[in-house]
């Protein structure tokens, strides 16, 4: 039988596809939001004043619930610090562990663009003759883990420490992309349209959050809005800068998320009979070519072909659908 969905028929196998009709996810470096800042030099006192203005797009802060808070974190150190000695300081989970030198914010409730406007005054008496091998990091955190990678990290950036002491970004503030760990400690990617104003967002979106940036197509988290669509009996939903659309498959009773509306090889799925996405509970199964770890637990195996045992195939290396916990799909704007 033919692995695909066709308009009247349902086969067997759900979403069951060759892997290479997976290539459409155009290959793009991995944004997390964005971050507005201004850094002022003191020539005479030789301190730092870095100002956090706001915050654009932080969809990992609603994976979990619109109570997520999270904070920022500012810290100087040498441009060679390796990443496993910054997950103890800048990236430190629990906030008694962070040393006295890396300043922190107030904690901020979670929202897609929240504002900060926050001032930090710091202190490079002791790196000014060689700011040159110093780099100004700043990273976003919250408590709830986004992955295993980048646990709580929502995304971070760093800086030239000379250039910043030269006065490069005293003039006007400006907005960077947030990045994952291992990208944002080396290097800086300015937002090349810099941002005057909220975008023109439906009301009516939905904010689909929580897969992690290290994992295969975690492109479809973002805010997906209401289109004058409809497909079986539901309103289809069009990511707002990658193109997917989020419709209702009648016969699988599914959410699904790909290319076109109708078309039978999706990223994501999730059987779930909801009216709005917003209202979606059950899990979500996203498509993977990455290898099974060999240390997940083996009732955690067992439990999976319990629950989905046509979606767990034999040959575990090749390409299929897994669950994902943290994946979710929430209102954009809450219902008080």
């Amino acid at each position: 039988m033919d692995s695909k969905i066709e308009s009247d028929k349902i086969t067997t196998k759900p979403f069951s596809v060759p892997a290479v009709l997976y290539k459409t996810v155009r290959p793009k470096a991995i944004w997390l939001g964005k971050i507005k800042l201004q850094v002022e030099p003191d020539m005479l006192a030789k301190r730092l004043y870095v100002r956090i203005h706001e915050c654009k797009e932080l969809i990992s802060v609603l994976s979990e619930s619109y109570e997520t808070d999270f904070h920022i974190r500012i810290l100087i150190e040498r441009s060679t610090e390796p990443l496993s000695s910054l997950n103890y300081t800048l990236f430190a989970q629990h906030l008694s562990t962070i040393p006295n030198y890396c300043k922190v914010s107030a904690f901020h409730r979670a929202a897609l663009s929240p504002v900060i406007d926050e001032e930090f005054n710091l202190d490079v008496t002791d790196c000014w003759l060689n700011a040159e091998e110093y780099r100004l990091y700043i990273a976003v955190m919250c408590r709830t883990i986004i992955s295993e990678s980048d646990a709580g990290c929502i995304g971070c950036m760093s800086l030239k420490l000379d250039r910043l002491i030269q006065g490069s970004l005293a003039e006007t503030p400006k907005w960077y992309w947030l990045l994952p760990k291992t990208q944002g400690i080396q290097q800086t990617l300015p937002v090349k349209v810099q941002c005057t104003s909220e975008p023109n967002v439906s009301q009516d979106a939905v904010v689909l959050a929580g897969r992690a940036s290290d994992k295969s197509y975690s492109k479809i988290n973002g805010i997906y809005e209401k289109r004058d669509e409809v497909c079986n009996g539901k309103f289809v939903f069009k990511h707002s800068t990658e193109g997917f659309y989020l419709w209702f498959h009648d016969q699988r009773k599914a959410w699904v998320i790909s290319d076109f509306v109708g078309y039978p090889v999706p990223y994501a799925y999730v059987e779930d009979s909801a009216d709005h996405p917003g209202n979606i509970e059950n899990l979500w199964f996203v498509f993977s070519s990455e290898p099974i770890r060999q240390d997940i637990q083996y009732e955690e195996k067992q439990e999976t072909k319990k629950r989905h045992p046509i979606k767990t195939s034999k040959h575990t290396d090749g390409p299929r659908f897994e669950y994902d916990m943290m994946l979710r799909c929430h209102n954009l704007t809450p219902v008080l």
